[in-house]
């Protein structure tokens, strides 16, 4: 089992947080207002009806590399003014059983009714929703949930029967805009707001697996004893 550690800080430095949130603000700002001239002036072009077909092919690249652009844009704003949390008891059975898999993914828990987490519901349903997504782009059909416990926390333990993740993968798998997914519909955010998620929440994850047959993610989070 990997040695679940506390996630570092986003942003290292001496300066506030505020001072941090402004200057990536300020940089959003200018990023979008370069965007808008170039994916405005590729827009443009691409409408001219005698354009070449040797210059529409670049320029249609631009247009796509624009449209990425603006979703990183996006999701770096997210991540610059992070929603406030809910956190509340959330009774890990129930929630397991309120998951929406894709579909060919199956949960299976026999979780102790008493296990409760104080965590922010939909964020962490979103969390494990998204673990039933990778589980499924690495061919696997079920996942087993079980809970261990361990004083003042409960220890989730998510393990499927997929294809693995291959050390020089795993070695990542929790950077920034680092993804396996060929089509460029994945910006390879997902396990990094996980990270930055729990870790606000007060809980931790943490992943292994062999790369030929299982993935198994690990989420601690503070019990909720009432």
């Amino acid at each position: 089992m990997p040695k679940i550690s506390t996630s570092q800080p986003l942003i290292k430095g001496d300066f506030p947080e505020e001072y941090h949130r402004a200057l990536i603000n300020g940089l959003i700002h200018k990023l979008n207002n370069l965007l808008t001239v170039l994916a405005g002036h590729t827009g443009l072009l691409l409408h001219e009806p005698k354009l070449s077909g040797d210059l529409r092919e670049p320029l249609q690249h631009i247009a796509t590399a624009s449209e990425l652009l603006s979703r990183y844009i996006d999701e770096a704003a997210t991540l610059s003014r992070p929603a406030p949390l809910r956190l509340e008891r959330v009774v890990l059975s129930r929630l397991i059983r309120s998951l929406k898999p894709p579909d060919g993914i199956e949960f299976i828990s026999d979780l102790p009714r008493d296990a409760a987490v104080l965590a922010d519901r939909e964020k962490l349903k979103r969390i494990l929703e998204e673990t039933g997504w990778n589980a499924h782009t690495a061919g696997a059909r079920r996942v087993k949930c079980t809970v261990r416990s361990l004083r003042n926390r409960y220890l989730l333990r998510l393990l499927d029967d997929g294809t693995g993740i291959k050390p020089e993968v795993l070695r990542r798998i929790f950077e920034p805009f680092f993804t396996t997914r060929r089509k460029g519909d994945s910006l390879g955010l997902g396990l990094f707001k996980a990270r930055a998620e729990l870790s606000r929440m007060g809980g931790q994850i943490a992943l292994s697996s062999d790369g030929k047959s299982y993935t198994e993610v690990l989420i601690t989070l503070r019990k909720d004893s009432k």
